[in-house]
């Protein structure tokens, strides 16, 4: 494919790379639809959202679900009433976690709005840009000049030190790339990223992820299935929302989550995790790291050196407890799934269970 249409297209299958209709997925590499369909219906395609945009209630919630990034050529996919995109081949780029998916795809949201903002540019220090019209984009390059927008899907972007971009509309997305250049949103599905040391994102709509690439780079949500992801060291990732998952891939990158069936999962050494919220699973893969998962019926698993933290309610004292494991005394194994029973013990829960 031209390299100038080349674009990235996000998608999840579950923890074995199978999509909803049992097609396998590669974990990298060429992919091609046996089955291809140009019509602009749902079926016979492969499918996703085209630069990370579209409808994120359509991919994967599962705490295992594998994210992936494919290469596609732009003008060959087909829209799918603006919630998602069908094509018919591509190339894997990228198979992992979400917090990995989400700070890559994050860039694409950067160069959109900076490619897109014919309304407002700027690229003097300390030149701010702002529109309230609908789909009207702000953009700035100088330190310190700040872009902010209003409207319905009108993006702000910033590539500049310190410089800030906010948003509050719906699916208004803002993106930062400068150091301690922070990205907020309010609205509906409008999504925060930023790739600059100490740049932090935060979202409040219902939908709106939040990623970070750099280090010390703080990733917050507050909505209803809006995660947050980190890559960077020291970034923490959390999230207050139902079913909005924390992820985090740095080294002491904590991951919290207090919404029901919201996870945290995180794999650098010494990177917690902990959920407070029903059904709420906390997993850990570093080295030294502790999983908590203090909701009911909660599940948590950790690695090499970690320690889970699983609440039970004692029904004979009539108040909540919480069983601890250590991974590697007394038959806590690693990388393993436990809940506690209502005695306390912690019990190991087979994969397929999760």
């Amino acid at each position: 494919m031209a390299k100038n249409n080349t674009a990235l297209v996000i998608r999840t299958s579950d923890k074995n790379r199978v999509s909803r209709n049992g097609f396998q997925w590669p974990e990298s590499g060429p992919v091609k639809c046996p089955d291809w369909d140009p019509k602009p219906v749902c079926g016979q395609g492969l499918h996703g959202l085209l630069d990370g945009i579209g409808y994120y209630g359509l991919l994967s919630s599962a705490h295992d679900a594998v994210w992936q990034l494919v290469e596609v050529d732009r003008t060959k996919v087909v829209d799918l009433d603006g919630e998602k995109v069908k094509f018919e081949e591509g190339n894997v780029v990228f198979t992992g976690g979400m917090a990995g998916a989400l700070t890559r795809i994050s860039k694409e949201w950067l160069r959109i709005a900076l490619e897109a903002s014919k309304e407002a540019a700027t690229s003097g220090a300390v030149a701010h840009a702002a529109t309230s019209g609908a789909v009207a984009h702000a953009a700035t390059s100088g330190a310190g000049a700040h872009a902010a927008t209003s409207g319905y899907g009108a993006h702000a972007a910033t590539s500049g030190v310190r410089a800030h971009a906010a948003t509050s509309g719906y699916g208004a997305h803002a993106a930062t790339s400068g150091d301690r250049a922070h990205a907020a949103t309010s609205g509906y599905g409008a999504h925060a990223a930023t790739s600059g040391v100490r740049a932090h994102a935060a979202t409040s709509g219902y939908g709106a992820h939040a990623a970070t690439s750099g280090d010390r780079a703080h990733a917050a949500t507050s909505g209803y299935g809006a995660h947050a992801a980190t890559s960077g060291y020291g970034a923490h990732a959390a999230t207050s929302g139902a079913v909005a998952h924390a992820a985090t891939s740095g080294a002491v990158a904590h991951a919290a989550t207090s919404g029901y069936g919201a996870h945290a999962a995180t794999s650098g050494d010494g990177a917690h995790a902990a959920t407070s919220g029903d059904g709420a699973h906390a997993a850990t893969s570093g080295y030294g790291a502790i999983a908590a998962s203090i909701g009911r019926n909660g599940l948590a698993k950790a690695g090499p050196d970690g320690a889970v933290v699983i609440a039970w309610w004692d029904s004979t004292a009539k108040r909540p407890r919480v069983a601890v494991g250590y991974v590697g005394e007394d038959g806590i194994e690693a990388n393993t799934w436990y809940r506690a029973d209502d005695k306390g013990t912690l019990v190991v829960v087979p994969e397929d269970e999760v």
